[in-house]
Protein backbone atom coordinates (compact mmCIF):
# COMPACT_ATOMS: atom_id res chain seq x y z
CA UNK A 1 0.00 0.00 0.00
CA UNK A 2 2.91 2.60 0.73
CA UNK A 3 4.21 2.04 -2.62
CA UNK A 4 1.35 2.85 -4.33
CA UNK A 5 -0.09 5.66 -2.57
CA UNK A 6 3.42 7.47 -2.30
CA UNK A 7 1.81 10.59 -2.01
CA UNK A 8 -0.90 9.65 0.37
CA UNK A 9 -1.53 9.49 4.34
CA UNK A 10 -1.77 6.29 5.51
CA UNK A 11 -3.76 5.78 9.00
CA UNK A 12 -2.93 2.39 10.65
CA UNK A 13 -5.76 2.67 13.50
CA UNK A 14 -6.29 -0.21 15.72
CA UNK A 15 -9.62 -2.46 15.93
CA UNK A 16 -11.14 -2.11 19.57
CA UNK A 17 -13.29 -3.80 21.71
CA UNK A 18 -15.64 -3.20 24.64
CA UNK A 19 -13.96 -4.04 27.70
CA UNK A 20 -16.61 -6.53 29.19
CA UNK A 21 -18.00 -6.86 32.55
CA UNK A 22 -16.39 -8.54 35.48
CA UNK A 23 -19.80 -10.07 36.22
CA UNK A 24 -21.76 -12.71 33.30
CA UNK A 25 -24.17 -10.93 31.73
CA UNK A 26 -26.80 -13.94 32.01
CA UNK A 27 -26.71 -16.38 34.55
CA UNK A 28 -29.13 -18.68 33.33
CA UNK A 29 -27.82 -19.25 30.10
CA UNK A 30 -24.99 -22.29 29.12
CA UNK A 31 -22.64 -22.18 26.48
CA UNK A 32 -23.45 -24.56 23.58
CA UNK A 33 -21.03 -27.37 24.56
CA UNK A 34 -22.89 -27.59 28.08
CA UNK A 35 -24.39 -31.06 26.92
CA UNK A 36 -20.99 -32.65 25.52
CA UNK A 37 -17.89 -31.54 27.46
CA UNK A 38 -17.68 -32.77 31.01
CA UNK A 39 -16.85 -29.63 33.42
CA UNK A 40 -14.09 -31.56 34.11
CA UNK A 41 -12.34 -31.05 30.97
CA UNK A 42 -10.76 -27.69 29.60
CA UNK A 43 -12.12 -26.01 27.19
CA UNK A 44 -10.22 -24.31 23.75
CA UNK A 45 -12.31 -22.53 21.79
CA UNK A 46 -12.58 -21.21 18.53
CA UNK A 47 -14.78 -18.34 17.85
CA UNK A 48 -14.95 -17.13 14.20
CA UNK A 49 -15.82 -18.02 10.69
CA UNK A 50 -15.14 -21.47 9.49
CA UNK A 51 -12.99 -20.56 6.33
CA UNK A 52 -9.82 -22.23 5.40
CA UNK A 53 -8.32 -18.75 5.76
CA UNK A 54 -8.81 -19.06 9.27
CA UNK A 55 -6.31 -22.16 9.80
CA UNK A 56 -9.13 -24.15 11.08
CA UNK A 57 -8.83 -27.28 9.09
CA UNK A 58 -4.80 -27.12 10.14
CA UNK A 59 -6.25 -26.71 13.58
CA UNK A 60 -8.14 -30.04 13.09
CA UNK A 61 -5.22 -31.80 11.61
CA UNK A 62 -2.77 -30.38 14.31
CA UNK A 63 -5.16 -31.77 17.26
CA UNK A 64 -5.55 -35.16 15.03
CA UNK A 65 -2.02 -35.47 14.96
CA UNK A 66 -1.80 -34.78 19.46
CA UNK A 67 -4.11 -37.31 19.77
CA UNK A 68 -3.03 -40.32 17.92
CA UNK A 69 0.19 -39.22 20.09
CA UNK A 70 -1.70 -39.35 23.42
CA UNK A 71 -0.65 -35.46 23.99
CA UNK A 72 -3.99 -34.34 24.58
CA UNK A 73 -5.31 -35.30 27.85
CA UNK A 74 -7.61 -33.24 29.77
CA UNK A 75 -8.72 -30.69 26.86
CA UNK A 76 -11.47 -30.58 24.26
CA UNK A 77 -11.84 -27.96 21.19
CA UNK A 78 -15.40 -26.45 20.36
CA UNK A 79 -15.43 -24.82 17.21
CA UNK A 80 -18.25 -22.59 17.17
CA UNK A 81 -18.64 -20.62 14.00
CA UNK A 82 -20.37 -20.79 10.46
CA UNK A 83 -20.05 -19.53 6.65
CA UNK A 84 -18.86 -23.24 5.09
CA UNK A 85 -22.52 -25.05 4.65
CA UNK A 86 -21.41 -27.63 7.29
CA UNK A 87 -18.04 -28.68 5.85
CA UNK A 88 -16.40 -28.34 8.62
CA UNK A 89 -18.69 -30.33 10.51
CA UNK A 90 -18.54 -33.18 7.74
CA UNK A 91 -14.96 -32.82 7.89
CA UNK A 92 -14.80 -33.90 11.74
CA UNK A 93 -17.48 -36.33 11.83
CA UNK A 94 -14.86 -37.97 8.83
CA UNK A 95 -12.27 -37.94 10.95
CA UNK A 96 -13.90 -39.28 13.95
CA UNK A 97 -15.48 -42.32 12.25
CA UNK A 98 -12.89 -43.01 9.85
CA UNK A 99 -9.27 -41.81 12.18
CA UNK A 100 -10.92 -41.84 15.99
CA UNK A 101 -10.75 -38.00 16.18
CA UNK A 102 -11.53 -37.40 20.23
CA UNK A 103 -12.66 -34.22 21.81
CA UNK A 104 -13.74 -32.00 18.87
CA UNK A 105 -17.50 -30.64 18.41
CA UNK A 106 -18.73 -28.16 15.90
CA UNK A 107 -21.49 -25.76 17.04
CA UNK A 108 -23.22 -22.78 15.30
CA UNK A 109 -22.32 -18.95 15.82
CA UNK A 110 -22.75 -17.41 18.87
CA UNK A 111 -24.13 -13.85 19.03
CA UNK A 112 -24.72 -11.39 22.11
CA UNK A 113 -25.21 -13.11 25.53
CA UNK A 114 -24.12 -16.84 24.16
CA UNK A 115 -20.98 -15.52 22.46
CA UNK A 116 -20.19 -13.71 26.12
CA UNK A 117 -21.08 -16.78 27.76
CA UNK A 118 -18.56 -18.74 25.39
CA UNK A 119 -15.74 -16.45 26.25
CA UNK A 120 -16.32 -16.95 29.50
CA UNK A 121 -16.47 -20.49 29.87
CA UNK A 122 -13.63 -21.50 27.60
CA UNK A 123 -10.36 -21.90 29.29
CA UNK A 124 -8.48 -21.05 26.06
CA UNK A 125 -8.79 -19.48 22.55
CA UNK A 126 -7.16 -20.25 19.32
CA UNK A 127 -7.19 -18.27 15.92
CA UNK A 128 -4.37 -20.01 13.31
CA UNK A 129 -5.06 -17.50 10.81
CA UNK A 130 -3.38 -16.97 7.29
CA UNK A 131 -4.08 -13.60 6.92
CA UNK A 132 -6.29 -11.02 9.37
CA UNK A 133 -5.75 -7.51 10.44
CA UNK A 134 -6.30 -7.31 14.55
CA UNK A 135 -9.40 -9.92 14.35
CA UNK A 136 -12.26 -8.84 16.76
CA UNK A 137 -12.51 -12.06 17.82
CA UNK A 138 -9.21 -12.91 18.86
CA UNK A 139 -9.32 -9.25 20.57
CA UNK A 140 -12.35 -10.12 22.34
CA UNK A 141 -10.94 -13.46 23.51
CA UNK A 142 -7.90 -11.57 25.31
CA UNK A 143 -10.14 -8.82 26.85
CA UNK A 144 -11.61 -11.92 28.72
CA UNK A 145 -7.88 -12.80 29.83
CA UNK A 146 -8.30 -15.68 28.25
CA UNK A 147 -4.79 -17.57 27.27
CA UNK A 148 -4.42 -17.84 23.48
CA UNK A 149 -2.87 -19.19 20.43
CA UNK A 150 -3.19 -16.78 17.97
CA UNK A 151 -1.51 -16.70 14.45
CA UNK A 152 1.00 -14.16 13.48
CA UNK A 153 -0.31 -13.34 10.15
CA UNK A 154 -2.99 -11.70 12.45
CA UNK A 155 -0.42 -8.87 13.22
CA UNK A 156 -1.88 -8.20 17.26
CA UNK A 157 1.29 -7.11 18.41
CA UNK A 158 2.58 -5.61 15.66
CA UNK A 159 0.09 -2.92 15.39
CA UNK A 160 -0.24 -2.52 18.65
CA UNK A 161 3.75 -1.72 18.86
CA UNK A 162 4.00 0.07 15.61
CA UNK A 163 0.79 2.58 17.00
CA UNK A 164 1.93 3.21 20.67
CA UNK A 165 5.96 3.34 19.83
CA UNK A 166 6.82 5.08 23.36
CA UNK A 167 5.61 2.20 25.17
CA UNK A 168 7.50 0.42 27.16
CA UNK A 169 4.63 -2.93 27.87
CA UNK A 170 5.66 -4.39 24.92
CA UNK A 171 9.08 -6.89 25.72
CA UNK A 172 6.67 -9.67 25.91
CA UNK A 173 3.92 -10.72 23.33
CA UNK A 174 0.34 -11.04 25.51
CA UNK A 175 -0.33 -14.66 23.97
CA UNK A 176 1.19 -17.72 22.35
CA UNK A 177 2.38 -16.87 18.71
CA UNK A 178 1.96 -19.83 15.94
CA UNK A 179 2.23 -19.86 12.56
CA UNK A 180 -0.32 -21.18 10.19
CA UNK A 181 0.91 -24.80 9.61
CA UNK A 182 0.44 -28.15 11.54
CA UNK A 183 3.53 -28.07 13.34
CA UNK A 184 3.90 -24.51 14.45
CA UNK A 185 -0.02 -24.71 15.53
CA UNK A 186 1.08 -28.24 17.52
CA UNK A 187 3.84 -27.23 18.99
CA UNK A 188 1.40 -24.27 20.14
CA UNK A 189 -0.89 -26.42 21.30
CA UNK A 190 1.64 -28.58 23.71
CA UNK A 191 2.79 -26.09 24.89
CA UNK A 192 -0.63 -24.49 26.05
CA UNK A 193 -1.60 -27.65 27.76
CA UNK A 194 1.61 -27.60 29.51
CA UNK A 195 1.47 -24.50 31.27
CA UNK A 196 1.06 -24.73 35.26
CA UNK A 197 -1.76 -22.67 36.76
CA UNK A 198 0.52 -19.55 37.59
CA UNK A 199 1.71 -19.45 33.94
CA UNK A 200 -1.29 -19.42 32.64
CA UNK A 201 -2.93 -16.61 35.36
CA UNK A 202 0.28 -14.66 34.09
CA UNK A 203 -0.42 -14.81 30.48
CA UNK A 204 -4.26 -14.07 31.22
CA UNK A 205 -3.40 -10.76 33.13
CA UNK A 206 -1.01 -9.89 30.45
CA UNK A 207 -3.90 -10.25 27.89
CA UNK A 208 -6.13 -7.51 30.22
CA UNK A 209 -3.97 -5.34 29.75
CA UNK A 210 -2.42 -5.53 26.69
CA UNK A 211 -6.41 -4.97 25.00
CA UNK A 212 -6.57 -2.23 27.84
CA UNK A 213 -3.71 -0.32 26.87
CA UNK A 214 -3.97 -1.02 23.11
CA UNK A 215 -7.49 -1.64 22.07
CA UNK A 216 -9.95 -0.47 24.71
CA UNK A 217 -12.82 0.81 22.72
CA UNK A 218 -13.73 3.68 25.21
CA UNK A 219 -10.28 5.48 24.96
CA UNK A 220 -9.67 4.85 21.08
CA UNK A 221 -13.17 6.25 20.02
CA UNK A 222 -12.02 9.70 21.12
CA UNK A 223 -8.69 8.95 18.67
CA UNK A 224 -11.02 8.39 15.73
CA UNK A 225 -13.11 10.96 16.55
CA UNK A 226 -10.11 13.41 16.15
CA UNK A 227 -9.25 11.69 12.54
CA UNK A 228 -11.77 12.47 11.17
CA UNK A 229 -12.24 15.54 12.80
CA UNK A 230 -8.95 16.24 11.17
CA UNK A 231 -10.19 14.97 7.77
CA UNK A 232 -13.06 16.96 7.89
CA UNK A 233 -11.29 20.71 9.01
CA UNK A 234 -7.80 19.94 6.79
CA UNK A 235 -5.93 19.67 9.80
CA UNK A 236 -2.62 17.88 10.60
CA UNK A 237 -3.88 14.19 11.16
CA UNK A 238 -2.39 13.21 14.61
CA UNK A 239 1.17 11.42 13.88
CA UNK A 240 0.55 8.36 16.07
CA UNK A 241 -1.95 6.92 13.80
CA UNK A 242 0.21 7.85 10.60
CA UNK A 243 2.06 4.66 8.93
CA UNK A 244 5.33 5.31 7.68
CA UNK A 245 7.91 2.81 6.31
Amino acid sequence: IPDKYKNKNIILFPNSVHIPSTKQLNNSISPPWAKDIKDSKKVLLFLSRFDSIKGIYLLVDAWMNLTNSQKIKNWTLAIVGYGDCGQLKKYVDLLRNKYHLKDVFVYPPAFGEIKDICFRKADAFILPSFSEASPMAALEALSYGKPSIISKACGIYETARYINKRSNKFSQIPYIECLPEISSIQNSLDKLFNMNKNSLRDLSYKSTEFIYENHNLEDNFEGLINIYNSIIEDKKIPSKYLYKK
